[in-house]
């Protein structure tokens, strides 16, 4: 074979190698379903008069129609194998298989069970259709919505916008219904788990039997396991379907509220509220106020009647029986009882009912309602833009004021809740001995119509509480489509009630608004700002003009600064409308504070006030204090500033230059003496290094004449003649005398170096003892030891 007809079969093989891939993968996939029904268990040989698990329901994922149908097939064929089961179930049977007979009937059970399921998804199936029907129509608007119904007036908008609360409750409750859907799927799947692992297990112990009398047993538990699993996994399905459904219903809310809320806004646009609907609505208010007035009348006449009844009610129970025994006293206590829930009840609806009609002086809720529409009505009327303000604040207070009543209301329900609670229980386990049932369901009664009238004034509160939630709306909807100029408008009215906002103290009959505050922080500012400038203009007016010294400049400008606060703080003080006479008040508690709390504030504060009048150090004069040695920059209210000669500024309070030694060097004048010591070696002429030491003086242009320089013989030192140069620089415009002192020395040693003089170094004599050879030993490291602390002792 040649290599071309090899190429060729090499191509020809490995076409035929894709093609038997393609068919691989094509018998997997005809494979699969064979393969996946091979997963489940499969069911043991079931003798002759056994009956056969029915299949699994279908998944609901097909068809709802072919699922209905099918369903249907399966009750038909489900229906001849119940009633073979409850002809089975005998005890008869049960003993000749040898198994309790509760799980003969067992049987029969689950086989009922499973056509309930079959019942309730076929149930199901019809529900998710209307749904998806209903859900189709309204998308596509073949179906009615709800804004077909044209909204003219203010009370068609209103019906319009309790649809959508209602619709909104409705969609916010198949949320969680949707959810919890799901959750059930889940539960539902383990129980199929564990239905397929008890049908493996009957399986296995039915294998493993080699005891012919324990067959029919096992036979027939195994039966029972496997009923359970098409149970089991139809009770998924149906959950699954319960899932879509409630799917399916929160999804049709959502598009109803979707559809409500647009028809809302668009009617919003649309209705009108005239004056006429205004006045009927206010004349229906009238009109409700009489019925309940006549109601009210009604309930008080009933009111006396069932008093009298529970008065005489209390009397019969207090004389005892007459002859009748506990029977007959039972009965006494059970009338007084009814008369005491009928007289309770008729009270608490005279109540309830003049809170409608309000007391003598005192508000009601019809008067809340006739109040709400006034609101309303100017809202929608286009009332001044600087209103709106005013009635959110207002209508805020009213949906507060009918929270708290309801809040109230809804306590005293909760307690007749637990009366009405603890009476049905009573009922429901009533006996003969207990006396007359009868009396029992009649306070029962008594206790529902109190109830009743609780419930009506409640939906009264609820219904005034969205009517006030519905007018902030408005208010907000106004609000938003304002002009420019309203807007400015109802800004300044804003800004204006917010200025004028305030505290009145009753005790001293004044008021502190917000404007009297921020007029007096800012007073405090713009005082503080102005007197620091009218100080410092006056400090360079003083120097420049008046030629005064700088450190009384200084003085002065500190001094006016802090009367100039002073009166700042009194007229904003006087803004605020705080009079001085507090100080008489608190002045003494303020002295205590001062003194336990700021004494070291206040001491710096005094001593800075003692160094500008008495005027110790001033303003460049150079010091020395706790070892630091600088120019005086400023003198503070607490402490002044002292610069170093390395450029450092260092704040030292006032107190230290009165309290601890302080060197100025500049207090009377502003020269001062340095001096430069020298040594020169032995055999120098004296009076040579004198003279050059003079000249040095004269050379450098910084060393004052008068007082002249001094050259003084100090001393015979060890191993040099010591000189010393005394002379006097001006410390006006220098920085640091050190450095003329520096420049000296560089003279010195120059003059020095050119006369020959030389300059002495340290010089030691050392006599050596030569009269007797010296003694050198090598000794060892403990000997030395020893040694050493022998010279130590």
């Amino acid at each position: 074979m040649n290599r071309h007809c090899w190429k060729t079969l090499s191509a020809r093989g490995s076409w035929f190698r894709k093609l038997g891939c393609v068919l691989g993968v094509l018998a997997l996939l005809c494979a699969f379903p064979v393969v996946y029904g091979a997963t489940e268990p499969a069911p043991a040989a079931a003798p002759k008069d056994a009956t056969p698990a029915p299949p699994a329901p279908a998944a609901p994922a097909a068809p709802k129609v072919d699922l209905t149908t099918e369903l249907k097939q399966k009750l038909k064929d489900l229906a001849p194998k119940i009633s073979e089961a409850e002809k089975a179930a005998t005890p008869e049977l049960a003993q000749q298989i040898g198994i309790p007979p509760e799980q003969v009937i067992e049987k029969t059970q689950r086989l009922r069970d499973l056509k309930d399921l079959y019942d309730r998804q076929i149930a199901t199936l019809a529900q998710i259709s209307t749904t998806e029907k209903a859900l189709t129509d309204l998308k596509s608007g073949a179906g009615s919505k709800p804004d077909e119904k044209p909204v003219k007036t203010i009370g068609d908008l209103d019906e319009l916008a309790n649809a959508l609360d209602a619709q909104k409750l409705e969609a916010d409750a198949n949320t969680p219904n949707a959810a919890n859907a799901k959750n059930a799927v889940d539960a539902a799947r383990q129980q199929v788990d564990a239905a397929r692992k008890a049908l493996a297990d009957s399986q296995q112990a039915l294998d493993a039997n080699q005891d012919a009398a324990a067959a029919a047993g096992l036979q027939w538990r195994h039966d029972l396991a496997q009923i359970a699993v098409p149970l089991a996994e139809g009770t998924v399905a149906l959950r699954e379907l319960e899932a879509e459904l409630a799917a399916k219903d929160a999804e049709l809310s959502q598009t109803k509220t979707g559809f409500l809320d647009t028809a809302y806004q668009k009617a919003r646009k649309t209705a009108l509220f005239t004056k006429t609907e205004f006045n009927s609505k206010l004349e229906n208010i009238e009109k409700q106020r009489s019925e309940i007035k006549a109601e009210r009348q009604d309930q008080l006449k009933n009111l006396a009647l069932n008093t009298a009844r529970a008065t005489d009610a209390h009397s019969d129970v207090s004389k005892g029986a007459e002859g009748g025994g506990d029977a007959a006293m039972q009965h006494k206590m059970a009338v007084m009882s009814l008369r005491d829930a009928a007289e309770q009840t008729s009270k608490v609806s005279a109540e309830l009912l003049l809170l409608f009609v309000g007391e003598t002086g005192a508000e009601g809720y019809l008067d809340i309602e006739s109040d709400l529409w006034k609101v309303r009505f100017d809202v929608w009327t286009g009332q001044a833009a600087t209103r709106l303000e005013a009635d959110k604040d207002h209508v805020d207070k009213r949906i507060e004021t009918i929270s708290q009543k309801r809040s109230t209301l809804d306590s005293r329900v909760q307690v007749l809740r637990r009366q009405i609670n603890d009476q049905r229980k009573k009922i429901d386990e009533w006996k003969e001995e207990d006396g007359d049932k009868n009396l029992a369901q009649k306070e029962l009664d008594a206790l529902s119509d109190r109830a009743r009238v609780y419930y009506r004034s409640i939906a009264y509160l609820d219904s005034l509480n969205r009517m006030g939630r519905r007018i902030l709306d408005e208010i907000a909807t106004r609000r938003n489509t304002l002009s420019f100029s309203e807007r400015v408008a109802t800004f300044g009215d804003k800004a204006q009630k917010i200025w004028n906002k305030g505290y009145e103290n009753p005790a001293t009959k004044t008021t502190l608004t917000v404007g009297q505050v921020i007029s007096a922080i800012v007073l405090l500012l713009v005082g503080v700002l102005v007197s620091r400038r009218i100080t410092r203009a006056m400090r360079r007016i003083l120097l420049s003009r008046a030629r005064v010294d700088e450190n009384a400049a200084a003085t002065f400008e500190r001094i006016l600064y802090y009367a100039l606060i002073v009166l700042v703080v009194l007229a904003a003080m006087n803004v605020v409308n705080i009079p001085l006479t507090v100080f008489t008040f608190f002045g003494g508690a303020v002295a205590i504070g001062v003194g336990f709390g700021a004494q070291n504030i206040v001491n710096n504060f005094i001593s800075g006030l003692i160094l500008m009048v008495e005027r110790p150090i001033k303003i460049n004069d150079i010091v020395e204090v706790d070892g630091h040695r600088g120019r005086i920059m400023s003198i503070g209210a607490r402490c002044s500033q002292l610069r170093l000669n390395t450029g450092i500024d260092i704040l030292v309070p006032n107190s230290h230059f009165l309290e601890r030694h302080v060197i100025n060097s500049t207090l009377t004048d502003t020269h001062l003496q340095c001096s430069v010591k020298v040594g020169v070696a032995y055999g120098s002429a004296a009076r040579e290094v004198s003279r050059l030491l003079q000249k040095a003086t004269e050379e450098h242009g910084k060393i004052l004449k008068s007082p002249e320089p001094m050259v003084l013989f100090s001393d015979f030192g060890d191993s040099a003649l010591v000189f010393e140069l005394l002379f006097w620089v001006d410390l006006t415009g220098l920085s640091d005398p050190r450095i003329v002192c520096s420049d000296i020395r560089f003279i010195i040693d120059r003059l020095f170096a050119e006369a020959g003089v030389t300059m002495a170094y340290p010089q030691r004599d050392v006599h050596v003892d030569t009269r007797r050879p010296l003694d050198i030993r090598v000794i060892s490291q403990a000997d030395a030891q020893v040694n050493d602390d022998a010279a130590q002792t």
